[in-house]
């Protein structure tokens, strides 16, 4: 703009439209022509600046000084200087080179201007908001009818005039992570974390938006660490060769000691109890020590797949090993500091959490292809600032995909996908119409009977002793969904896989562990007028009140069934759903909610009877087991007994912890029916040999307890394969329970 109005000789933009011969008060202005810079204009441009001549005369000979007072000469009248003005613009057009200015400079100032705009939107591009805004307006392009045949069309490849007649409309709702995390997606320092990666990420710290694989920075939790199978391998990966080198020496050296301390421990087991060299209490030592040093591959495997990678940046190359989570824990753990100095750059502002500690650990040891990339670490140590390859402060949990390995961030948390325009025919699945039922059933159990634990807790206790069984209880890729919602979400994760943003299904559909409800929300509106941000942040009341103008609007969206019935002000959302006319609105309804089901009409009679929705009862006995979070009584004390800062926990991270709980509670009981059925065969074997006989004559200690292990092996085989669990903690080996049994 400024251009243009140099260039039309009207002045520059502020100055006002100046008459021919009027000079703006800029100082060095002209007032007509471009304003080139001083070589383009030529000597004859030097002469037309607004400065004082002090040493002499206008015309440089000498003469007497004469002031200049925006532009107008002092001596002279008016006229006289409107005459000398229209003299210096015409020499100052006649000398330019009208060629050179449209060309030479203006044009590279276009080029110049175009190339900032679009680095200025690649920005917008890179953004995980923007390419999920994107994707699901490609969606509403599409109208979604065909998305399982045809895929999602681009907008881009598509006419523009044809995008005005779009087919569908779509908004989407998620729990929405940092603005460090955004970054590092944007960057390409960092990419999504998917459900596997239960660690929670840095607040603060040269680590903010990362997941430290470290969780815990108080060294007396380190022996609250669960044991670690003795056949467990793990990846870490390091950004130079010279990191890796120091690294495998420094783990060959604690390598060398743990086997040669193993060798002797088990030497010392072996001798019996009636040796003159057995000590009771070494005995003890050695046991303790070949449970924790013991490994089944202590190899150190060097990985070199990414050190060619073509690119720049920090997360390009990579150089790798694997070796023993023992020896991992022993070598980057044990025998170094974990603490966290509060305020330094490695505080995280997170608590010390030994199961965050935990489920780090089944998120290296478990890697499902066909579920989500395989989790390794990332050792983010910096050798210009003299941090060593040995730091366990700077490990981080990454992602090895794409031909690649970057460090995990916060995800986008899908809450529910709002449409309109888009038909839904095909109902839930039976199976899932099934785990849908038996939600609601016990939701209305544990309405029915008020408690003081808090939702995760109450509901942990349903998994516990009622957890659904048969077909019903398998968990798809992309959860619990009708066909076409399932669809919408895989192809989101396909589109999205570049940055991880968008990594698993909608909360809407999680029916096996509803969680709590969050304090803040990102809706991003498809509809977006043009020029507004097309997203918004908003809490857990103003999202009702989208909710409720978006269903005016046509709009139709899942309810979880746990919101209506449980958390106050979702009932008016659902009664205004329910009672939209809209023809794609009712459909919606009887795809989510059956009506052969009657599931709608269990919703009513509940909401009636429970009109507060859940209710915690509060307890004022002095104590605090009541308030403890997740505690539960008569679990082992030592894990449990720690955690004073439970009661800042969001929704996510209570819903982890329980899982991690339900999977200790399930192996627990896993023990108890071997050993049950152990005790069953010996008790057996004592009957046979008490009634004599041949039975007597030929019972064998070493045949029964070979026949045992093989019923065992049998009884365990015949569980894994009707098993329908979904905890990570159901890859341990058959040899590794049943030694844990035996100890």
């Amino acid at each position: 703009k400024s251009k243009a109005h140099k260039l039309l000789g009207i002045g520059a933009p502020g100055g006002g439209s100046a008459g021919p011969g009027v000079k703006q008060s800029r100082p060095n202005r002209v007032t007509f022509g471009p304003q080139l810079d001083q070589q383009s204009r030529g000597s004859s441009f030097a002469s037309h600046g607004n400065t004082s001549n002090s040493s002499g005369g206008e015309d440089g000979t000498g003469g007497p000084s004469r002031s200049r007072s925006h532009g107008r000469d002092s001596t002279r009248g008016p006229q006289d200087n409107l005459v000398r003005g229209a003299d210096r613009t015409y020499h100052t057009r006649k000398t330019i080179d009208h060629m050179e200015l449209l060309f030479a400079t203006d044009f590279e100032d276009l080029v110049q201007s175009e190339r900032i705009k679009d680095w200025v939107c690649s920005f917008r591009r890179l953004d995980p908001r923007f390419t999920i805004l994107k994707y699901f307006n490609d969606i509403a392009l599409g109208g979604v009818e065909d998305i399982d045949t045809k895929g999602v069309t681009r907008a881009e490849l598509v006419a523009p005039l044809l995008q005005i007649f779009r087919r569908a409309a779509v908004f989407t709702v998620w729990r929405p992570t940092s603005m460090v995390s955004i970054k590092k997606m944007m960057l390409g320092h960092g990419t999504g974390k998917g459900l596997n990666v239960k660690g929670k990420s840095a607040r603060d710290g040269k680590l903010s938006g990362y997941v430290p694989f470290v969780q815990i920075h108080d060294e007396k939790h380190k022996i609250m660490i669960r044991e670690l199978p003795k056949d467990a391998q793990i990846r870490v990966f390091y950004r130079k060769p010279q990191q890796r080198r120091e690294a495998v020496e420094r783990l060959e050296a604690v390598r060398g000691e743990m086997l040669k301390a193993v060798e002797e421990a088990k030497v010392l087991c072996a001798l019996d109890g009636t040796h003159p060299d057995h000590d009771e209490e070494a005995d003890k030592k050695a046991v303790e020590l070949v449970r924790k040093w013991d490994m089944e591959d202590p190899s150190i495997a060097l990985i070199d797949s990414y050190g060619n990678n073509k690119g720049w940046g920090p997360f390009a190359q990579c150089y790798g090993v694997e070796i023993s989570e023992r020896l991992f824990w022993e070598a980057y753990i044990v025998r170094e500091s974990v603490e966290r100095e509060p305020g330094s750059e490695y505080d995280t502002k997170r608590p010390s959490i030994p199961e965050f500690q935990d489920m780090n650990f089944v998120s290296t040891r478990v890697w499902k292809p066909d579920m989500y990339p395989r989790a390794v670490v990332w050792q983010y140590a910096n050798p210009k600032e003299n941090e060593g390859p040995m730091d366990p402060r700077t490990l981080l949990l990454a992602y090895e995909e794409n031909n690649k390995v970057l460090p995990v961030v916060s995800d986008f948390d899908c809450f529910l996908v709002g449409t309109r325009g888009v038909s839904y025919k095909e109902q839930l699945p039976p199976e899932q119409v099934e785990i849908m039922d038996w939600c609601i059933t016990h939701i209305e159990n544990t309405l029915d009977k008020p408690g003081p634990q808090p939702w995760s807790r109450r509901w942990l206790d349903v998994l516990k002793y009622h957890k659904p069984t048969g077909k019903a209880a398998k968990v798809p890729k992309f959860g619990y969904a009708d066909p076409k919602s399932y669809s919408i979400m895989r192809y989101a994760v396909g589109r999205l896989k570049e940055n991880g943003a968008v990594r698993h299904g909608a909360e809407c559909f999680n029916y096996n562990f509803p969680q709590d409800l969050d304090d803040e929300y990102l809706v991003i509106l498809g509809d977006a007028d043009a020029g507004k941000v097309p997203w918004m942040y908003c809490n857990e009341a103003e999202l009702r009140d989208v909710l409720c103008q978006k269903i005016k609007q046509g709009f139709t969206f899942p309810i979880n069934p746990k919101w209506v019935l449980c958390d106050p002000g979702w009932k008016k959302v659902y009664d205004l759903l329910a009672a939209s006319q809209k023809a794609n609105v009712q459909d919606s309804l009887n795809c989510w909610y059956p009506p052969s089901s009657g599931m709608r009409e269990r919703i009513e009679g509940i909401s009636d009877r429970h009109p507060n929705g859940f209710v915690q009862i509060e307890i004022d006995d002095g104590k605090d087991e009541h308030h403890g979070g997740l505690q539960q009584n008569g679990s082992a004390g030592k894990r449990r007994s720690h955690h004073t800062q439970r009661s800042v926990m969001d929704a996510g991270e209570a819903m982890d912890i329980a899982e991690l709980e339900l999977e200790h509670y399930e192996a627990l009981q896993r023990a108890k029916r071997r050993l049950f059925i152990l005790l069953q065969w010996v008790m057996l074997g004592q009957r046979r040999k008490k009634r004599g006989g041949v039975d007597e004559v030929g019972f064998d200690k070493k045949a029964e307890s070979e026949k045992t292990r093989q019923f065992l092996h049998e009884l365990e085989r015949k569980n894994r394969e009707s098993s329908l669990r979904r905890g990570e903690l159901d890859r341990l080996s058959d040899d590794d329970e049943e030694e844990e049994l035996s100890e």
